[in-house]
């Protein structure tokens, strides 16, 4: 993985927990009202949503997006990680 300029954190296992337990504990598209993520992917979605907004300039833009965007936001990067899962034979596709 490459090194961010803006990021002086590296990237890291603890670092990616840390990314999902945040995202658990304020999920970008609820961060008033909390819920379980209903599967893997959409948990990881939190988490890579948790971690752009820790990032300098682009939480005070995520914080302006309405709540019903937001959770588009979060269920679609959740289907694109199962698709790229599903592509890579990790997961397969439940009929």
């Amino acid at each position: 993985m490459s090194e961010y300029r803006d990021n002086p954190t590296p990237v890291s296992n603890e670092r990616s927990r840390d990314m999902l337990r945040y995202g658990a504990e304020r999920p970008y598209e609820s961060e008033d009202n909390p819920t379980p993520a209903p599967d893997w992917a959409h948990a990881a979605a939190r988490g890579v949503m948790y971690d752009f907004s820790d990032r300098r300039g682009i939480r005070q833009a995520f914080d302006s997006i309405d709540d019903d965007v937001r959770l588009e936001i979060v269920e679609t990067m959740a289907d694109i990680i199962r698709e790229a899962a599903m592509q890579a034979g990790i997961i397969h596709p439940t009929s």
